[in-house]
């Protein structure tokens, strides 16, 4: 029972709580007869506190998703501004097959595999290093730092777009040069 303090007599021992355990359908009305033997308590179902808590939750992971999406921005364009600097590096070096005869295709299909290869070797050392970093933060940080974990779900989707993502700036960073050298050359 839900007893208001002011109902109390002064001296008794009391705590501000009292916990009903209510089959599910009878919550409304248990709810609504301590309303009205009680108008100065709050009667609080702990179903409704729990959604209002996972949908605060959901809020924070959707902010978390929106920070996490921003960092692949930065790491994919970091990446790309990288393969963008190698390729810039080795315009003295195609200047040099090209006049040794090697055509243009073969110029631009040997920058094109190297860039491809360099995006292979970025996501594939970055995939694994940012897995050990969830667990970490999952498992060691979580509970010494708030005292409660949370699953690693790996999804296809977190590993599979940062990985497109990645090879798609390395890609575009060799065939980008290639491109500006093109047409700067007409």
């Amino acid at each position: 029972m839900l007893v208001p303090r002011d109902q109390i007599p002064n001296g008794s021992l009391v705590r501000d709580r009292i916990l009903l355990v209510v089959r599910p359908d009878s919550v409304a009305s248990v709810e609504q007869q301590l309303q009205e033997l009680f108008p100065t308590a709050s009667v609080l179902n702990h179903r409704l506190i729990r959604e209002r808590a996972v949908a605060i939750f959901n809020r924070t992971f959707a902010l978390t998703n929106l920070i996490a999406l921003i960092t692949v921005v930065v790491a994919v364009i970091g990446l790309f501004n990288s393969a963008l600097a190698m390729e810039s590096a080795k315009r003295s070096e195609y200047r040099l097959l090209d006049t040794l005869g090697f055509s243009r295709f073969m110029l631009f299909k040997n920058s094109f595999t190297q860039a491809t290869l360099f995006g292979c070797v970025c996501c594939g050392l970055s995939i694994p290093l940012g897995i050990a970093i969830a667990w970490i933060l999952c498992e060691l940080v979580n509970p010494r730092a708030f005292q409660w974990t949370i699953d690693l779900d790996l999804s296809a989707t977190a590993i599979g777009v940062p990985i497109v993502l990645g090879l798609s700036a390395a890609v575009l960073a060799s065939v980008l040069p290639r491109l500006l050298v093109r047409r700067s050359s007409q």
